[in-house]
């Protein structure tokens, strides 16, 4: 990246700096003085002709379309700018001729000029950039436009944000356009070429908001058709290329073989030659087919579906290693590492497809249980990989010590790009999988994850998103896409400009507030993928100093449109109070209190969407729709309607509570797994050496014992005592016992008395409530109700035990 500039002038700079005559040189290139336009857009008659093109993610259309856009967007911002409208002519037009030329795209006109603007497509898509370059009469905007690639546009956006525009966000709410009736720039030479070449992301962004998205994706220099750079191998994606499912009666030999024996349709043998050369020619025909109109056609993408695929026959367990993957248990076939298998069968693939296409990149994953490489297996040249860490910790750095998830992240990420030069990273940025689209800002984390990404030679990044911006906050999205392109460039700038612009004379007090929020984040030892560590990394303290950064933002920013700015941060932390008040009130068993607090965080939604739906789309209950707002499962509805009806169950509407159990329990780890033997679950057993922890928090934050110094949890087995009282006499009726949350297995004794089993459910599913007659073991007085948990041998799972109170109910 090589960038000698004078900037771009408004006219008031300019009136200043007319005082200095003969010390500064007169500014060579003028656009528009005092309202009148001085210059033409100059571009290829292909161009002139080309028909409007509004960008949508996707494939782009041809160089000229790409063009005409790029001409009329510089076109628009200047006229909104200034007021003049500069003509937009083709080259070799009268018009063009004795006036000052603004040379957009590569076309005839630029190359006279002898300039170095970047061209060509390579199937390594390495080759993306642009050139703006001003001289005495002529400025250039051009960049790469061939294939998938947007760089002339890049260079018209750049040029914009120099004049002072821009896109911070999404629509028109995000946008500053500063107002002035001249324009002019000095000398200005600026090459770019991005620093990664995939610069993605996708999500499920509703149908109204799509183009608005796709052009603040293009303003900021993201990737569009991330496909014709590396393709992404989609969850199940292999199906189109296997036998049919019809030929597994025929050729189960062709297939995975299940842990009941059966035959999977949907994965092949892994140790099979025949299944490889089946989907080599399945694959290979659709290169053919694509290749018949996309000559640069140069990857496609292969994955098995998602969750833990495995094939368990003989002769593919055979070249396996035995390891259980980073998301399974040990000892449970069905969950192990397949990578050594998988990538064995990949490569017999790609060595088929690139003998007849040379150069021609296959690319599958390396996730879930494929997430680790490989021992002993070199990958074939023609492949590339996209890892994908879902179980990985999203509150902090690769580099963070306080994480042992991100260190095992930044190891297998490294070790990828050592094998592989096409490794791109499917990141997470939900902010989280299941949340509550709480606002978890993580520019820190963005700064330092692309700097040591670039250092390892990873290719790019295609991010799994949410566009719920009310959780992740502005400057996120808006960091991300700026280290993407450049991660050497100055984040602190990039920050100060963003809060300068955005919120005026506001802007220490919202980067407090801001800022706080990333020192809590930063400085937690939890780990998590999801929001159920948030009600302890959000703290009454935090909020405190949320709330005093948000007074003094308010009280600083009277005028439009400063106020609207902080008002929206204002909502924003509504909505985070209600959430804390809503956790809290469900840990402590007032479900009623915790719906209430759902129904104020909707009300906040929705003034938020008042003011832009890139902040949130409103859920319902139609399927799609609760997508947009980046709520798959577990969302606010659903937490909203678990709460009320747990509330119905014990304030006589469907049932009537009959005691809970203090929220204190008594608690000890069992590593060796003898409390069984010992029956540890008698009322009478000695628990004199265990401890007593609060139900309402996870029993590895109160002792340093249960949880490392770089967050890694205790794993194994747990006992929880708890002693109820019941009234004399006993209320006559069925009896249950309910444990709102257990991670991530449970068995429970009544007084001494085998009651129940919940099977292992993953920690990260919700609801996992435990639930179980209590028979007529229950009695009036004293009751001792023992749960012995099993947190998984997976220690990413980060399992709690058990949260929330213990209670006893009757159904009505």
């Amino acid at each position: 990246m090589v960038s000698k500039l004078l900037p771009s002038l408004t006219r008031a700079t300019a009136a200043a700096l007319a005082a200095l005559a003969g010390i500064l040189p007169a500014w060579p290139f003028t656009l528009v003085r005092d309202g009148e336009p001085r210059a033409v857009i100059v571009v290829s008659k292909e161009a002139y002709a080309a028909q409007p093109w509004r960008p949508v993610p996707g494939p782009a259309p041809a160089a000229s379309a790409k063009v005409r856009l790029a001409a009329e967007e510089l076109q628009r911002y200047v006229a909104r700018m200034s007021g003049a409208t500069l003509p937009i002519v083709p080259d070799g037009a009268p018009g063009a001729a004795g006036t000052s030329r603004i040379l957009v795209g590569a076309g005839n006109a630029v190359a006279a000029l002898g300039v170095d603007v970047p061209r060509g497509l390579t199937m390594e898509r390495r080759e993306e950039g642009y050139l703006i370059d001003a001289r005495s009469d002529v400025l250039v905007l051009a960049g790469n436009d061939e294939g998938p690639y947007q760089g002339t546009f890049f260079a018209v956006a750049d040029f914009l944000e120099r004049a002072g525009v821009r896109w911070f966000m999404p629509g028109a709410f995000g946008e500053i356009v500063p107002r002035s009736p001249t324009i002019c720039i000095g000398s200005l030479h600026v090459l770019e070429k991005p620093a990664f070449i995939l610069r993605a992301w996708d999500g499920n962004l509703a149908p109204e908001l799509r183009d608005d998205e796709a052009m603040w994706r293009l303003r900021n220099r993201l990737t569009l058709d991330a496909d014709a750079i590396l393709a992404l191998p989609t969850d199940a994606s292999l199906r189109n290329y296997l036998p049919t499912p019809d030929q597994a009666v025929l050729h189960p030999e062709w297939f995975a073989r299940r842990a009941d024996g059966s035959t999977d349709p949907y994965l092949p043998n892994l140790a099979s030659p025949e299944a490889a050369a089946i989907v080599a020619e399945k694959v290979k025909a659709r290169v053919r087919a694509e290749r018949a109109t996309h000559p640069d056609f140069n990857s496609l993408g292969i994955s098995p579906d998602d969750g833990l695929p495995v094939d368990l026959r003989a002769q593919s367990a055979a070249a396996s290693l035995g390891f259980a993957s980073l998301l399974g248990r040990e000892s449970v076939p069905q969950e192990r590492s397949i990578s050594e298998e998988w990538f064995t069968f990949v490569n017999r693939v790609a060595e088929d497809v690139t003998r007849e296409f040379p150069g021609f990149i296959l690319t599958t994953n390396g996730y879930a249980n494929r997430s680790v490489p490989p021992e002993g297996v070199t990958l074939h040249p023609g492949l590339g990989i996209m890892f994908a860490a879902i179980w990985a910790d999203l509150l902090h750095a690769y580099d963070d010590p306080r994480s042992w998830q991100q260190e095992v992240h930044a190891t297998l990420l490294r070790r990828w790009a050592a094998l592989n030069s096409r490794v791109f990273e499917y990141r997470y940025d939900h902010p989280m999988l299941v949340n509550a689209l709480t606002p978890l800002p993580a520019t820190r984390r963005i700064v330092r994850d692309t700097r040591l990404a670039l250092r390892w030679g990873v290719a790019g990044f295609h991010d799994e998103q949410s566009f719920s911006w009310m959780a992740n906050g502005i400057l996120a999205y808006y960091m991300r896409a700026r280290m993407y392109w450049d991660p050497d460039a100055d984040a602190d700038k990039i920050a100060d400009d963003f809060y300068a612009h955005w919120y005026g004379p506001a802007a220490p007090h919202a980067r407090a507030f801001w800022d706080a929020l990333e020192d809590a984040i930063e400085g937690t030892r939890l780990l998590g993928h999801e929001d159920r560590v948030l009600p302890y990394v959000y703290t009454p303290r935090l909020l405190e100093r949320l709330e005093a950064a948000q007074r003094a933002a308010e009280a600083a920013a009277t005028a439009e449109p400063f106020a609207t700015r902080v008002r929206v941060d204002r909502l924003v932390l509504e909505h985070l109070k209600g959430y804390y008040a809503m956790s809290w009130a469900e840990l402590g068993g007032d479900f009623a209190a915790a719906a209430r607090a759902a129904d104020s965080m909707f009300a906040q939604r929705e003034g938020l969407h008042a003011v832009s739906a890139f902040f949130h789309v409103p859920e319902t209950k139609e399927a799609p729709q609760r997508y947009y707002s980046d709520s798959f499962y577990w969302n606010l509805s659903d937490r909203r309607e678990s709460d009320r009806r747990l509330a119905a169950q014990l304030d006589g509407t469907t049932g009537e509570l009959v005691a809970m159990a203090p929220r204190n329990a008594a608690f000890t780890v069992d590593p060796l797994d003898i409390g069984r033997y010992e029956q540890w679950y008698l009322p009478a057993s000695d628990r004199s050496r265990w401890r007593e922890v609060d139900t309402a928090i996870p029993f590895y934050l109160q002792d340093p014992a249960w949880m490392s110094k770089a967050g890694a949890p205790y794993v194994g087995y747990a006992w929880y005592a708890f002693e109820i009282e019941l009234a004399r006499p006993l209320r006559a009726g069925p009896l249950k016992v309910l444990v709102p949350t257990v991670s991530c297995e449970a068995w429970a004794w009544v007084n001494g008395r085998f009651a129940a089993h919940r099977p292992y459910q993953a920690a990260y599913v919700r609801p996992a409530s435990f639930e179980f007659d209590a028979g007529t073991e229950l009695h009036a007085g004293r009751n001792v109700i023992a749960i012995r948990v099993d947190t998984s041998s997976s220690r990413v799972q980060a399992a709690e035990g058990i949260l929330g109170p213990l209670l006893v109910w009757s159904p009505r």
